[in-house]
């Protein structure tokens, strides 16, 4: 079977395996059987609290004791995409799970569930969701159909389609697959269809930074490197580390003899600065230097 595993919000894919070992920022390792696990994630406010999602649905476990706890109640079958924890300690009891079959909000730490904007996201696969770090009453969620922004901790929603980071008018150029906001700042980044996109101003306007890299799918940024942005296209792996001037000036693309462009299906940071993991078609690798070399 496939592997998704998320590293925090990145993502590793590995396929046909019998036993996986998931890494994660804290802990070295946790081993899986036959249980299609397709996400794992670290609590932002517990270590020892994992958010897990697989065939027995989404739960969370314990890791000191290894004890798996269902947490299903109100939410409906279908692939969670990403999982949003409000960044504040006082409102950790705030979640947001995105999945193919919309958008659930929790407020009680995961234990119910409701949809959020069922006029909305019930005809939407959400692909991703984010709190604002510096304000969190703001939300952003990209879609299948647009990217949505929410001002009261996602509860409500509005659609983007009057100041959004692409041609809204285009049927086929209107999916948003990843967001993601430089810490402590109001910059914005969105990955459409057409290329990416960014704002400078929490999403009130957007400009097109990478217009000729088509069908990016994933964009990230490792932990005190706030100039360096990695890209995932179907095509290519890049990195910029020039963000707020030009990000095109510093553009590379990834390669080397093991690590073939267009290979890459999705990245993860390690603790150590300069560590990042890449998952492609033939495995696993590493980088120690902010992937210069593999």
């Amino acid at each position: 079977g496939n592997l998704i595993i998320h590293f925090k919000r990145y993502k590793i894919f590995a396929d046909s395996f019998a036993r996986q070992q998931a890494l994660t920022s804290s802990f070295s390792g946790l081993k899986t059987t036959n249980v299609g696990i397709t996400l794992i994630q670290e609590s932002r406010h517990d270590s020892n609290r994992f958010f897990v999602y697989g065939r027995a649905g989404f739960g969370e476990i314990a890791f000191d004791s290894e004890i798996y706890t269902d947490r299903n109640a109100g939410l409906h079958n279908a692939t969670v995409n990403a999982i949003a924890e409000h960044p504040q300690t006082v409102s950790s009891n705030v979640i947001l799970l995105a999945k193919d079959n919309g958008l659930y909000r929790s407020t009680d730490s995961g234990l119910n569930w409701v949809k959020v904007e069922s006029n909305i996201f019930d005809s939407r696969a959400v692909n991703d969701v984010h709190f604002l770090e510096v304000n969190p009453t703001n939300v952003w969620v990209a879609t299948n159909l647009n990217i949505y922004k929410s001002t009261d901790t996602g509860q409500n929603f509005s659609n983007f389609n009057n100041n959004g980071p692409d041609d809204f008018n285009d049927p086929q150029n209107t999916e948003a697959k990843s967001i993601f906001f430089v810490s402590d700042t109001s910059r914005l980044y969105a990955a459409m269809q057409s290329g990416l996109f960014h704002s400078n101003s929490n999403g009130t306007s957007w400009s097109s930074k990478l217009t000729d890299e088509p069908n990016i799918f994933e964009i990230s940024q490792p932990s005190g490197q706030a100039e360096t942005l990695f890209i995932l296209t179907d095509n290519n792996f890049l990195r910029s580390t020039s963000l707020s001037s030009d990000l095109t000036s510093s553009l590379t693309t990834i390669t080397s003899d093991t690590l073939n462009t267009g290979d890459v299906n999705a990245i993860a940071f390690g603790t150590t600065a300069g560590v990042i993991f890449a998952a492609s078609a033939s495995g696993i690798f590493q980088s120690t230097d902010n992937g210069s070399s593999w």
